[in-house]
């Protein structure tokens, strides 16, 4: 995301002479592959990295490499001090950074992540610097083909997020409608070309139309949503939601 900084793996030689004097430099990253437990895992992170950052959702930026002919998606490593990252607090979280929890929410409701713990958050305080990772277990979710098709379809009118983290402590639904407004405004043929791209990682072709559809009609679905699962939200007084996200999509 815009001005973060990844862990260097190596500094090599330069470029060329040019005035700039460019270097060439690896940067480390965590790689993940496919399992038969997990088939569609880098098929989930790739779509799910392209659509966090269509929105600007702070996250590692990742891409697919080929380890012995087998695609792995990569996450790029901002952890500089090479510690296990600790895991959050989601009550420290949202206090700090709500419209962060707010933009975490609305994303794993579109892309139906069941998976968000404290784990797969990460908070530096000290910085203010956030960043959401780990989406293998998002969307197109199963053992097998039919497996994640029906997932989603058992997930039409829900929120899609069961037991996630920040949940239970979030009361800022108002600040939910700059991240619906920016999901929104993700074009047709973005969510297409992005879907259509994992044919290679594993995604069958014959279930491209289907996802991007899917996707595609839970981003306008999204307000509507929200609001028939109020119940969801604890800490947050049932009337804001008609009188915050009661608008039509702009």
């Amino acid at each position: 995301m815009p001005a973060s900084f990844y862990k260097v793996w190596a500094i090599g030689p330069p470029v060329d002479n040019g005035f700039m004097a460019p270097i060439t430099i690896g940067v480390a990253g965590i790689a993940k592959r496919a399992c038969p437990a997990w088939p569609f895992a880098v098929v989930n992170e790739l779509i799910c990295s392209c659509l966090s950052r269509a929105i600007i959702l702070p996250g590692p930026p990742g891409f697919i490499i080929a380890n012995d002919n087998v695609p792995h998606y990569v996450s790029m490593d901002f952890n500089l001090a090479g510690q296990q990252l600790p895991p959050v607090d989601p009550e420290l979280l949202i206090e700090l950074q709500p419209s962060f929890a707010a933009g975490v929410i609305t994303f794993d409701i579109w892309v139906l992540n069941d998976d968000r713990h404290e784990e797969n958050l990460s908070h530096f305080v000290s910085a203010q610097k956030v960043q959401a990772f780990d989406h293998a277990h998002c969307f197109f979710n199963g053992t097998n083909r039919n497996a994640a098709h029906q997932y989603l379809e058992d997930n039409r009118g829900a929120l899609g997020i069961n037991g996630h983290c920040l949940l239970p402590f979030f009361d800022r639904i108002d600040l939910m409608l700059d991240w619906i407004n920016r999901i929104e405004r993700v074009p047709d043929f973005y969510i297409d070309e992005v879907v259509k791209s994992t044919v290679a990682l594993g995604l069958p072709e014959t279930e491209v139309g289907y996802c991007s559809e899917y996707l595609r009609h839970r981003r306008d679905a999204l307000r509507g949503l929200i609001t028939q699962n109020r119940a969801s939200f604890p800490r947050t007084q049932t009337h804001l939601f008609d009188q915050v996200l009661g608008g039509k999509r702009p």
